[in-house]
């Protein structure tokens, strides 16, 4: 569907609240959190959000990551965590906090969710002792997989197109899987993800994410401590050298990418 003004408006509208209601969670409960993706570019290139864009990004350490859906999971204020442990058929290891009484319909998750709501996404950062071992690129190569694995299975809309030779190749990457349940996939996913957080922090990532890999993983001071940068009239905390990180996701930056990659979610269905 195409945005009205209005649209635009109100949905804009609706994210913030969802964000300054994580946020003002994260300060009572000592928790730290930092913009991330297309929400960090926004408040470094915008001052808020991106025109075109549709949803906002959080990145939570790990550890506070996982008190936060705890946290949020016992609210009753007008807002719900979905994830693995909330949806049947839940395939992302990253979580979304959505607004009860709304409705964002995504084309590509037609019939998947009980819950549609107008959400923002809650990804974990994880963090690496180092990335050139063999040991690490194979966590990252399983990562990889088991990632494809959830989404081919639940999302198919992602990788199906009209070329035959592209479509097959995904089926036989995913048929090793293909009879392992969702949970055990999880697990493994997230246990990979997971594997060097105790060691010394040397680099961090947001594995969950939708980027490439090897541009996610930064050096740790490229996140930690965070800085706070304007988002629609209110500050923020973003990663700590906002260029570095900005550059290695995207490149040029503060160059306006043409139309016809100015992406949305596609909503098939959108209601306040």
């Amino acid at each position: 569907m195409h945005y009205s003004e209005e649209q635009w408006k109100q949905l804009h509208k609706v994210l913030l609240e969802i964000l300054e209601y994580v946020d003002i969670i994260c300060k009572q409960n000592n928790l730290q959190y930092l913009l991330i993706g297309g929400t960090a570019l926004g408040a470094r290139r915008h001052g808020g959000f991106i025109p075109w864009d549709d949803d906002v990004d959080i990145g939570v350490p790990r550890g506070d990551y996982e008190r936060l859906l705890m946290i949020l999971k016992t609210k009753k204020d007008g807002y719900k965590i979905q994830d693995e442990t909330t949806e049947k058929k839940y395939f992302c290891p990253f979580a979304k906090l959505r607004k009860n009484g709304t409705v964002f319909k995504e084309k590509i998750s037609i019939g998947l969710y009980e819950d549609n709501g107008i959400y923002i996404d809650i990804f974990p950062i994880d963090t690496l002792s180092e990335v050139s071992s063999l040991n690490t690129k194979i966590k990252l190569y399983k990562i990889k997989i088991l990632n494809h694995a959830l989404r081919f299975r639940y999302c198919r809309e992602l990788y199906c197109s009209s070329e035959k030779v592209s479509t097959f190749k995904h089926w036989i990457l995913y048929i090793p899987f293909i009879f392992f349940s969702r949970d055990y996939l999880m697990k493994k996913l997230v246990n990979n993800m997971t594997s060097q957080n105790n060691r010394e922090k040397h680099y961090a990532a947001n594995l969950a994410g939708t980027n490439k890999l090897e541009k996610e993983i930064m050096e740790y001071d490229v996140f930690f401590p965070t800085k706070e940068l304007e988002f629609e009239g209110k500050k923020y905390p973003c990663p700590n050298q906002i260029d570095q990180y900005l550059k290695k996701l995207y490149g040029n930056f503060m160059e306006l990418p043409p139309m016809e990659k100015r992406r949305t979610h596609e909503p098939i269905e959108l209601k306040f």
